[in-house]
C-alpha cells in the first residue's frame, strides 16, 4: 500500500512540476512586460507584494481547511483543495490573456489577478505539503521535500530558455496560452491520483493541546498553534531565524530582476541565462539531498544553507561581470534545497500529523509577514533612496560605481550580508546550547 502511495505521490509531483514550468515561463514574461512598461523597481516590487499579501490572511484558514479536509462523507479533501487552487490559476490566466488580446492589459490587472490567484494558491500549497506524511514514510521526508525543490529549480532551467525564445516570437499572449495548457495537465493528474485520508494514520500520538478539538474556532486554533510553537524551543528559535532570513532574502529578491536588467541595459537574454544558472544550481542541490538523504541533525542543513546562500549573494551583489554572476547564482541556488528541505523536515517531525496544517500555516503566516514587509520596502528603497544616493560620488561609488544600477546593487549587497550574518547566528546558537541540532 505504501509503495502505491509513493507511486501516486510521484505522479502528483510530476503534474505539479509541469504546471510550475508553465507558471515560471509566464512569470518571466510578466517581468519583461512590466519592466518594459515602467522601468521601475517599485513596480516589480509591488507585483511580489501582491503575491505575498493574500497568503498572510489565508494561511490560518488554509491550515484550518487542510486539517479538516478528510472528514468522511464530505467533499473537503486535499485533492479538492489542490484542484481549486489550479482552477483559480487557470481562470486568472485566461483573464490576463483576454485583456492582452484586447490590448487592455494594465499593471493593475497583474496586481489584482496575482492577489486572487495566491489566495487560493496558498491553500493548494499547504494541502500539497501535508500530503507528504500521508504518502511517504517519515524516513523519506528529506527526499520527498527535496523533490519540490527539484521541480522548482528544474523549472528555472527550462522556463528562462523557453521564455527567452518564445517572448519575442509569440509575445505575452502566446506564453499565457502555454501556461493554461500546463494547468490543465496538472488538474488531470490531481483528479486521478489517490490521496490517503489522515484518518488512516493513527500511529502518531496527539501532542497538541485540547484546543484542537473538532469544532474549535479559527482564532482558538491560531492561538493554540502559537502556544505549541512557543513551548517548543527548537521550533521557536527556528521560526525567528527563518523570519529574519526571509526578510533580508526577499528585500534583495524584490530588486533582483531590476538589478540585472539595469546592469545589462535591459538584456533579457543575460537575465534568462542567470535564471537558468539558478535552476541548474537548485536542481543539483536538490539531487544532492535526494541521494544523500539529508542531515542526521537537520538544523545543520539550515545554517549551512543560510551561510552558503549569503556568501554567494554577496559575491553576486559586488560583481558586475556576467561570468561571475553565473557562478555566484549557481552556488546561491545550490544551497536553498539544503536549507529548505532541512527546515521542512524539522517542522514535519516536530508537529503531530493531525495538526500539521494549522501549525505549518501559522509558521508560514509569520514568515509571510516578514516577506511582505520586505517586498513592500525593496523597490521603493531602491527607487527613492539608494538610486538617488548613488547619483553622486560617495564611499560606496568606488565599489559599485554610480547611477541607477549602482544604487540597486548596493541595496542587494547589504541584504546579502545580512543573510550571511543570520546564518552565522544560527550556527552559533546550534553549537552553544545544542537546542537547534537535536
Amino acid at each position: 500500500m505504501k509503495n502505491n502511495s509513493i507511486y501516486s505521490f510521484i505522479i502528483l509531483w510530476l503534474g505539479q512540476s509541469f504546471s510550475l514550468i508553465g507558471s515560471r515561463i509566464t512569470t518571466f514574461a510578466l517581468i519583461f512586460w512590466t519592466w518594459d512598461s515602467t522601468s521601475q523597481a517599485s513596480s516589480l516590487s509591488l507585483l511580489w507584494f501582491f503575491q505575498q499579501l493574500p497568503q498572510i490572511f489565508v494561511a490560518p484558514l488554509a491550515g484550518y481547511l487542510v486539517d479538516r479536509c478528510d472528514v468522511k462523507g464530505t467533499l473537503r479533501t486535499r485533492k479538492l483543495l489542490m484542484i481549486l487552487g489550479d482552477l483559480v490559476a487557470v481562470l486568472s490566466t485566461i483573464f490576463l490573456l483576454f485583456q492582452q488580446l484586447n490590448q487592455q492589459l494594465t499593471i493593475t490587472d497583474l496586481y489584482i489577478t496575482t492577489f486572487i490567484n495566491n489566495c487560493f494558491g496558498s491553500i493548494q500549497e499547504l494541502a500539497y505539503t501535508t500530503t507528504i506524511p500521508l504518502m511517504i514514510p517519515s524516513h523519506q521526508f528529506d527526499r520527498a521535500n527535496s523533490l519540490e525543490f527539484l521541480s522548482g529549480y528544474g523549472s528555472r532551467i527550462i522556463a528562462p530558455a523557453i521564455a527567452g525564445i518564445l517572448y519575442p516570437l509569440i509575445n505575452l499572449q502566446g506564453i499565457l496560452m502555454v501556461d493554461i495548457g500546463t494547468f490543465f495537465l496538472a488538474l488531470i493528474t490531481i483528479y486521478f491520483v489517490q490521496i490517503p485520508s489522515s484518518n488512516n494514520h493513527k500511529n502518531q500520538e496527539n501532542l497538541v493541546t485540547s484546543n484542537y478539538h473538532k469544532n474549535a474556532i479559527l482564532f482558538t486554533e491560531i492561538k493554540s498553534s502559537y502556544q505549541y510553537i512557543k513551548n517548543n524551543k527548537l521550533l521557536k528559535n527556528l521560526l525567528v531565524i527563518t523570519c529574519l532570513f526571509q526578510f533580508f532574502h526577499d528585500l534583495g529578491d524584490s530588486i533582483y530582476a531590476p538589478l540585472i536588467l539595469a546592469r545589462t541595459n535591459n538584456d533579457q537574454i543575460i537575465y534568462s541565462h542567470i535564471a537558468t544558472s539558478a535552476g541548474i544550481g537548485g536542481v543539483i542541490g536538490a539531487l544532492f539531498i535526494v541521494t544523500k538523504g539529508g542531515f542526521s541533525h537537520p538544523m545543520k542543513g539550515v545554517f549551512i544553507g543560510m551561510i552558503g546562500a549569503g556568501v554567494s549573494k554577496i559575491v553576486f551583489g559586488f560583481s558586475n561581470v556576467y561570468f561571475i554572476w553565473i557562478i555566484a547564482q549557481f552556488f546561491s541556488s545550490f544551497h536553498f534545497p539544503i536549507l529548505g528541505s532541512a527546515e521542512t523536515t524539522i517542522w514535519l517531525r516536530e508537529t503531530p500529523l493531525n495538526s500539521q496544517g494549522k501549525i505549518l500555516a501559522f509558521q508560514r503566516m509569520g514568515i509571510l509577514i516578514f516577506s511582505l514587509i520586505a517586498y513592500s520596502l525593496g523597490g521603493f528603497l531602491a527607487d527613492y533612496f539608494f538610486v538617488p544616493l548613488m547619483t553622486q560620488e560617495n564611499i560606496f561609488s568606488f565599489v559599485f560605481g554610480m547611477g541607477k544600477s549602482a544604487g540597486i546593487s548596493l541595496l542587494y549587497t547589504l541584504s546579502a550580508i545580512a543573510l550571511f550574518l543570520i546564518g552565522l547566528w544560527s550556527w552559533y546558537l546550534s553549537t552553544k546550547n545544542n537546542q537547534l541540532s537535536q
